[in-house]
């Protein structure tokens, strides 16, 4: 069964949204021109726009796309001419207030900082620390991308509390193959 092509001015719906596709396909594309429908037609600050992709690269490629495609937006409302970007003509065709709109551009522009444009992770890192208490988080809790000293600290964990109480002649054993903690 073949999918529907995706139509970027589609009514837009309150809510979450997740855009899914393979590699290459424009999701970038189409997360950006919905950003730009976001903050056009509903008014959102930049501010109140959560964007997650996956990897560090690809939050990096969306907040290089946002910034050059507020630009180009804003030059299109400055001047009323979109050329052939078919999502930049749509967008000035659907505006009803070309001045308001280009105020809410600017706006963005000014405050593209503080768009919440983030990995799954971040995301995941931002939302227990902000909600820790509700979470039943313990408030000195780190996030880490270092896994070879956690993956140390459990197995000396588990060394102290399961293998450390046995006998002497299980760790003359251990020893003898090989195990223990030191390398």
């Amino acid at each position: 069964m073949r999918r529907p092509e995706f139509d970027p001015f589609a009514p837009l719906e309150p809510g979450l949204h997740l855009v899914e596709a393979s590699a290459g396909t424009g999701k970038t594309y189409t997360l950006v021109a919905l950003f730009l429908r976001l903050l056009l037609e509903t008014g959102l600050p930049v501010g109140e726009i959560l964007l997650v992709t996956f990897t560090e690269a690809a939050t990096a490629e969306l907040r290089g796309r946002l910034r050059a495609r507020l630009a180009e937006a804003r030059r299109a409302f400055e001047t009323g001419e979109a050329g052939e970007d078919r999502i930049l003509a749509g967008l000035l065709e659907r505006s009803p207030d070309r001045a308001a709109a280009l105020d809410r551009l600017r706006a963005a522009w000014a405050d593209l900082d503080m768009a919440a444009v983030t990995t799954i992770h971040g995301f995941c890192h931002w939302a227990l620390q902000e909600f820790a208490f509700e979470c039943g988080m313990d408030f000195e809790a780190e996030v880490t991308s270092e896994e070879a000293p956690l993956l140390d600290e459990v197995v000396e964990d588990f060394w102290r509390r399961h293998v450390q109480p046995e006998p002497a002649i299980l760790h003359q054993y251990l020893a003898g193959r090989g195990g223990g903690l030191d390398p």
